[in-house]
């Protein structure tokens, strides 16, 4: 016998999205549409699914272990359900969009599917909300989308927002730099910057080690992080990327909102296609990251030999509504069946929730408090039963 329990149960890392937080997700998702719509970033609605050779080449290799695959059964091809929209953008702008003038602006909202979460997302599906800039290596594109994602973030009603700022190609950079070629001894460089681990860096006997450790200790405010990260004695090519860095806190602390920013120039996971600056965004009381994006290369599909700068930003619809500070209740009101819609028109614009009674016969009140209304609409006025 199967209990009702048990025809509720969905599979690890899905859920069903329930009022009032169904309508509350909608509405956030909207409002942060609209405005990367006031800037100039249009909307592109990518499919669910792809070709698998094709959605998890390039930078889509990086979601290859989190994709799920389908068989199709009309091509007979394999199918990957997409585990990241970013890649999706990529694809459209450098071949649907191609012949399109450059910077290009896009914006993009829909669910994402993966194989796995993690500790602090673990749901498997969940919608995903962003935009890309295309086409452009200047520092002010990075600034554009991390002040107009701020700016989103904070119309919907988020505080305290902050940023951390990371290179995460620094440290494949540095790899290349001192010749450290043997791939087990790559990755755990890898993990102990990610963990912060000075001893895992000691025990590989590198002579560079002491460049990575010194790297793991500019972890923190902006400022502070500044004056250690141009302290050290790096290669040319470091310096560089550095070097860009400062530049876009220069102009962020110019130009934009008052942000708290630090930086990790260590932090590597989640960034797996990033070729440059990243972000990622936090506000006050949020458990884990509620955006991150940064700086990629894309490959033109018809000619991977030819590649144009993006940068971007992707949200977590999930996690900013967690956030958000309680809506007022809208008010709701029972109409009786007899009421015109001209009227019941009238109380909508005005902010009413109406709800039409629909069996005469019952009786009205009993009916409008078991459903939460407030007030009675009647032919001769509106009666208050709060």
């Amino acid at each position: 016998m199967t209990t009702k329990s048990q025809e509720a149960l969905l599979p690890a890392g899905m859920m069903d999205v329930l009022p009032p937080n169904a309508e509350i997700e909608a509405v956030a998702m909207e409002k942060l549409m609209s405005v990367f719509g006031t800037r100039g970033y249009e909307r592109v609605i990518p499919p669910l699914a792809e070709f698998e050779e094709l959605l998890l080449s390039g930078s889509g290799e990086a979601t290859k272990t989190r994709s799920f695959r389908v068989m199709d059964p009309i091509s007979q091809r394999m199918l990957a359900l997409r585990a990241d929209m970013t890649i999706q953008i990529e694809r459209i702008a450098s071949t649907r969009l191609s012949d399109l003038p450059r910077p290009l602006r896009l914006s993009y909202a829909g669910p994402i599917l993966r194989t796995s979460g993690s500790n602090l997302h673990p749901e498997r599906q969940f919608y995903q909300v962003g935009a890309e800039l295309i086409g452009s290596d200047s520092s002010k594109s990075d600034t554009e989308i991390i002040f107009m994602a701020a700016h989103a973030l904070l119309e919907l009603g988020l505080k305290e927002i902050s940023v951390d700022l990371g290179l995460p190609s620094l440290i494949t950079s540095l790899l290349d730099e001192y010749n450290v070629k043997k791939l087990e001894t790559r990755n755990i460089v890898r993990t102990a910057c990610n963990q912060k681990d000075e001893a895992m860096l000691l025990s590989l006997h590198l002579p560079e080690s002491r460049t990575f450790i010194d790297l793991m200790r500019c972890v923190g405010p902006a400022d502070e992080s500044i004056k250690k990260l141009k302290a050290l004695d790096l290669p040319e090519k470091a310096i560089k990327e550095l070097n860009y860095l400062i530049e876009v806190i220069t102009l962020m602390k110019d130009q934009g909102p008052e942000l708290s920013m630090t930086i990790d120039p260590v932090e590597i996971r989640g960034y797996e296609y990033h070729s440059g600056l990243t972000y990622t965004f936090f506000s006050k009381n949020s458990r884990g990251e509620i955006g991150r994006g940064g700086r990629y290369l894309l490959s033109n599909k018809a000619d991977l030999s030819q590649t144009e700068n993006g940068t971007g930003i992707s949200l977590y619809l999930s996690k900013i509504v967690e956030l958000l500070p309680s809506r007022e209740k809208r008010k709701k009101v029972m109409a009786y069946s007899g009421i015109s819609h001209e009227i019941v028109a009238e109380y909508i614009r005005n902010g009413w929730i109406v709800i039409s009674q629909l069996e005469t016969g019952d009786d009205i009140k009993s009916e409008a408090q078991k459903l939460n209304c407030t007030h009675i609409l009647r032919t001769d006025g509106i009666e208050d039963i709060s």
